[in-house]
C-alpha cells in the first residue's frame, strides 16, 4: 500500500503545471468499451480503463475533490459519437472526445476534452470543449463498493440515454437525447485556477 501512496504522490507533483490527477499506475488497468445504437441506428461509443479501487477513503480522500480526475488510465477516456448528443445544459456534436470528471462535496461535473489519445494523467485545458452537471447518489451502505470504476451507457427510449459512472460508493449519471444538429450550445464552462 505504501507504494500507491507514492505513487499518487509523484502524480501529484507530475501535474503540478496544469491539473492534479490521482490514478493506478499508468496503462495497468483492464480496458473497457460501452455503447449504444439510437433509433437511426447512429451510435456512441466510450473506451476507458477500469481502474482499481484505492484503499480508504476514496472521493475526497485518495481522489480529491474539486480537481479534475482521469477516470482511467494509460489512454484517456475516450467518447465517438455519430450523433450530436444534447444534455439538460448543452449539447456535443458529433465526433471524437476525451472524457474527464470534477468530484466534488457539492457538484460534480463532467468536463468533455477536444484533444483525444493523449495520456490519461494528462488533461489539455486550452483544448476543454464543455463541462456538464453530474447527478450523484450515494450507495447504500447495505452494497459493496464498486471495486473498478463502471462506465455504462444506458439506453432509456429510442432517441434518449444515460451516461453512468459508477465507482466505490459513488453512481453519477446524465440524461441526453439524440439531437438534430441543427443548433449547438456548449455546455457552461468556469474559469478556474487549475
Amino acid at each position: 500500500m505504501k507504494i500507491y501512496a507514492l505513487l499518487w504522490l509523484s502524480l501529484f507533483a507530475l501535474a503540478a503545471g496544469s491539473v492534479s490527477f490521482a490514478q493506478a499506475a499508468p496503462g495497468t488497468s483492464p480496458r473497457a468499451t460501452t455503447s449504444l445504437a439510437f433509433a437511426n441506428g447512429k451510435k456512441i461509443a466510450i473506451e476507458y480503463a477500469r481502474v482499481p479501487r484505492p484503499q480508504g477513503k476514496v472521493f475526497g480522500g485518495a481522489i480529491p475533490f474539486d480537481q479534475v480526475w482521469a477516470t482511467g488510465d494509460g489512454v484517456a477516456t475516450s467518447i465517438q459519437s455519430e450523433q450530436e448528443i444534447r444534455f439538460p445544459e448543452g449539447s456535443i456534436q458529433k465526433g471524437h472526445f476525451s472524457l474527464y470528471l470534477r468530484p466534488s462535496a457539492t457538484q460534480w461535473l463532467l468536463m468533455v476534452n477536444q484533444k483525444t489519445g493523449q495520456d490519461a494523467t494528462e488533461f489539455p485545458a486550452n483544448f476543454e470543449y464543455a463541462r456538464f452537471k453530474l447527478n450523484h447518489r450515494r450507495l447504500p451502505a447495505s452494497t459493496k463498493p464498486v471495486q473498478q470504476l463502471t462506465i455504462t451507457l444506458k439506453k432509456l427510449g429510442p432517441r434518449s440515454g444515460r451516461l453512468i459512472f459508477a465507482f466505490d460508493r459513488s453512481e453519477l449519471w446524465a440524461d441526453f437525447n439524440e439531437g438534430n444538429g441543427k443548433a449547438h450550445i456548449h455546455g457552461e464552462k468556469e474559469d478556474d485556477d487549475d
